[in-house]
């Protein structure tokens, strides 16, 4: 329920994303003590912790509620409003070109999501945090990008730009965020890789790889949605195959 890897989610996400595919007991069961684990933390920790720990909560919520109890739902419900309460300040101070509001905006979105059926009075909260994306960051950041390019540089571009949000809203509501801006983002990372294989140091990113493992949905949207044949060049095998399950299309054939 803390540490760096709250920062990448994949860990319980992919457990319970295989505990609903496969129905396992194995799986449901590490899945419901993962979500056990979570809501026994409290809304507590670094600004990474508690973002993190909301999204995993949306996703135990959304994930395995066929298979919680009366009792566990209301407790996951509590855990849930606590971590909105907890990262409310990123509604109210949202930063469109830069910062951390946008991972927050997007745990938030997550939480208010999973939760505006069963608790209407959040409605509001939802929309508020809609507007951000969608008069806020989505048209700032389609500006920036439109050629490709991002003024964060090569290592901030990725996770600033993460797909995470454009999958989840165009998922989960009647919203189709994916933009044609996206597919020119992979351009970015193909040019501007140097000949030992890194990319310049910018700012405070020293020494960036060319390991996009964990922005692998930028490069799937890229080449799954809009067929973009050097986007799926430049993807790697990766310990985390999550977008390319989802998005992968093994029509886009790869020139190089």
């Amino acid at each position: 329920a803390e540490g760096r890897y709250l920062k990448h989610w994949t860990v319980g996400r992919n457990m319970t994303f295989a505990a609903i595919v496969t129905e396992d007991k194995e799986y449901i069961d590490w899945s419901k003590q993962w979500m056990e684990t979570l809501i026994a933390a409290g809304p507590v920790g670094n600004v990474d912790h508690y973002r993190g720990r909301l999204m995993s909560l949306a996703i135990a919520y959304d994930w395995l509620y066929q298979w919680l109890s009366h009792d566990e739902k209301a407790r996951l419900e509590k855990a849930i409003i606590d971590h909105i309460d907890k990262n409310w300040y990123f509604s109210t101070d949202a930063d469109y070109v830069g910062g951390h509001s946008r991972w927050g905006n997007h745990s938030l979105f997550m939480g208010l999501v999973v939760l505006v059926d069963k608790i209407p009075e959040l409605r509001e909260k939802l929309f508020i945090v809609r507007n951000h994306w969608i008069n806020g960051y989505f048209p700032v950041q389609g500006w920036i990008a439109n050629n490709g390019g991002y003024h964060m540089g090569w290592a901030y571009s990725a996770p600033y730009l993460s797909a995470r949000i454009h999958c989840v809203m165009s998922s989960a509501t009647n919203d189709c965020v994916y933009f044609p801006w996206q597919d020119q983002i992979p351009f970015f990372w193909l040019y501007g890789r140097q000949g030992d294989g890194l990319y310049a140091n910018t700012g405070d990113a020293y020494s960036v790889a060319t390991a996009l493992e964990e922005e692998q949905e930028l490069l799937m949207i890229s080449s799954g949605i809009y067929k973009n044949p050097y986007a799926w060049a430049s993807s790697r095998i990766s310990d985390d195959p999550f977008a390319t399950i989802l998005y992968g299309d093994k029509k886009v054939k790869n020139l190089f």
